[in-house]
């Protein structure tokens, strides 16, 4: 068969939920003592295939000459206590990083973060976590993997970088961390494609579309 039989859905976001007009992000920023920082969040799974540990050796490079950085991290997974470890043995990291475990509280969460960074090594088919920060108007940076790119334009709604290149990850932080009207252009254009291609509503009417084809293909 060619590929002309082959159809992808990427999975959708609940837009509604994730709205930044509705979420609370300062809540957290307070919660965590976060007020007056630069806050790079990641929303997860803690394992290796994720890329916190990239992660936190950008992180612990800018500090150097970005002391306002933070990073807080919201999830659980078996890399936990070896993250931890890093970041005690680390006077860059030690009052920078933040382990927030597993929260309900994902919209207000993600609107605390000025940049969400998804830096996966590998297998990230549609990931959600990018889609939500893009629906609550947080600019991303990601990782080329898996269908990343189908979901983020590079330099349009987001910047995509190669995966586990901690110079280039540390390059796009900081080009955003410099412009704040980037951040925001990012931020908005990000929003504006969730709610155009990845809204549930969108899933649902490309579903009904799909239907409604295979079955004229097979009358």
């Amino acid at each position: 068969p060619g590929n002309e039989r082959i159809h992808i859905l990427h999975s959708s976001i609940d837009t509604a939920r994730f709205d930044p007009t509705r979420a609370d992000g300062a809540k957290i920023r307070s919660e965590f003592g976060l007020e007056d920082r630069f806050v790079i969040g990641l929303v997860g799974r803690l394992s290796v295939e994720k890329g916190h540990a990239v992660l936190l050796d950008v992180v612990e490079q800018l500090r150097t000459t970005q002391p306002q950085l933070a990073c807080l991290f919201a999830g659980e997974g078996d890399q936990l206590d070896a993250l931890k470890a890093r970041v005690a043995g680390s006077a860059l990291l030690r009052d920078a990083v933040f382990f927030a475990g597993p929260r309900r509280d994902i919209p207000d969460f993600v609107a605390s973060f000025d940049v969400q960074v998804v830096p996966s090594l590998w297998l990230e088919a549609s990931p959600a976590v990018v889609k939500e920060a893009m629906a609550m108007n947080v600019p991303v940076i990601a990782s080329d993997v898996g269908g990343v790119t189908e979901i983020v334009t590079h330099n349009r709604d987001g910047l995509v970088v190669p995966p586990g290149d901690a110079k280039t990850l540390a390059d796009a932080l900081m080009k955003l961390i410099a412009d704040p009207s980037l951040r925001q252009t990012l931020g908005n254009a990000g929003r504006s494609r969730i709610v155009a291609e990845f809204s549930d509503e969108q899933l649902v009417e490309r579903s009904l579309t799909l239907y409604r084809q295979m079955l004229g293909a097979a009358a």
